[in-house]
């Protein structure tokens, strides 16, 4: 099973868990068809990890936003 999967059946378990991948795949995918793939959140490999600690910033904001619906 690949990230994108694992991503789409947490999605499909539960819409508001935020979902991020760490991928050694350079995708040139909008936030939109991201989004659509059932994550919210993707870094590229190789990468800082100032950007690792940014996205669980970003997530714990998902999350709350998440809660409020």
């Amino acid at each position: 099973m690949s990230g994108w999967q694992v991503a789409k059946a947490i999605k499909d378990i539960d819409h508001k868990t935020p979902v991020a991948i760490i991928t050694g795949w350079q995708i040139t995918m909008s936030d939109d068809e991201v989004k659509k793939s059932g994550v919210d959140l993707v870094v590229n490999k190789p990468f800082q990890l100032e950007r690792v600690l940014q996205l669980v910033e970003e997530g714990m904001k998902l999350k709350d936003k998440f809660k409020k619906y």
